[in-house]
């Protein structure tokens, strides 16, 4: 049975927070007709009163929303006084009163912490995530997620750690936006992603190692931005690449190994650049090529290749 006809009182069973979110887990199902009031309850952060907002009843859980987010390493106490609605179980069982009830602070190391990360980026976050506000995003919740579009959001720049935790990743789409620039070790922790949508912006320059981790990377879109230019080792970890567009960009040169690590290579997008020659081996290691597009560039010659 889910709840209890003895008299006796429902045993709290764990006190915890999470940023901004402490809740009380009792053994026995809450009465969700019986919600106390904010003022019933008195919570602490390092020996200061911090004001609650809210006071939610699910199932087991009694979860209180706090003013603002403790962080990782605070102490958190917590006293209940019963009021005119108690915590009770089904059987109006009331809990027992709390005093200075020390609170376990789950709080998440400040590196994953999502309310500090790039707004749009924090909001698509929470959205994806089983909670409703961005301090109880936790760990575990960033590693369940498997596709993130931020596509068409204004966004003008990141942060280093807007994706750390999303480990599980496998798209990425940050089409359509106005960056022109990235950090350079944005998705160093991006090992499972399989696309990468990054056309349509106003990129001009690329870090060497921007995509040095994306060992698992099948897709890359960078067409529509205003490169000019890209670093020699840009590309030279991506062996399982079969799809790259950097289509209308104002690249006009390219790196003679530019491409050499990319065997994997199906479909190679140049349409639209400013081309005036290809160094001759250029293409040599493209063993699986099976398009390249070349439209729309100055191309005359192709520059001498004295080996062949």
């Amino acid at each position: 049975s889910s709840h209890k006809v003895d008299g006796v009182a429902p045993a709290l069973t764990e006190a915890e927070v999470k940023g901004d979110e402490l809740t009380l887990n009792y053994e026995e199902v809450i009465d969700s007709n019986s919600k106390p009031a904010t003022g019933d309850f008195v919570v602490t952060v390092d020996g200061t009163a911090r004001d609650v907002s809210s006071v939610a009843m699910i199932s087991y859980d009694v979860t209180l929303t706090l003013a603002s987010a403790v962080t990782l390493g605070q102490t958190v106490r917590l006293a209940y006084t019963p009021g005119t609605n108690p915590i009770r179980d089904r059987a109006r069982n009331p809990a027992i009163a709390l005093t200075n009830l020390t609170v376990a602070n789950r709080t998440l190391d400040p590196t994953f912490n999502i309310c500090s990360r790039t707004s749009q980026v924090r909001d698509a976050i929470v959205a994806v995530s089983p909670v409703n506000t961005c301090g109880a995003v936790t760990a575990d919740h960033l590693s369940a997620i498997p596709r993130l579009s931020l596509y068409s959001e204004n966004i003008s720049t990141l942060k280093a750690n807007d994706f750390s935790g999303l480990t599980a990743l496998v798209y990425l789409d940050l089409g359509a936006n106005r960056l022109s620039s990235l950090p350079a070790n944005i998705f160093s922790n991006l090992s499972a992603l399989i696309r990468l949508d990054l056309e349509n912006n106003d990129l001009n320059t690329l870090d060497a190692n921007l995509f040095s981790n994306l060992s698992a990377l099948i897709r890359l879109d960078l067409y529509s931005n205003e490169l000019t230019t890209l670093p020699a080792n840009l590309f030279s970890s991506l062996s399982a690449l079969e799809l790259l567009s950097l289509r209308d960009n104002e690249l006009s040169s390219l790196d003679a190994n530019i491409f050499s690590n990319l065997s994997a290579l199906i479909r190679l997008d140049l349409d639209n650049n400013e081309l005036s020659s290809l160094n001759a081996n250029l293409f040599s290691n493209l063993s699986a090529l099976i398009r390249l597009d070349l439209d729309r560039n100055e191309l005359t010659t192709r520059t001498h290749n004295p080996t062949s």
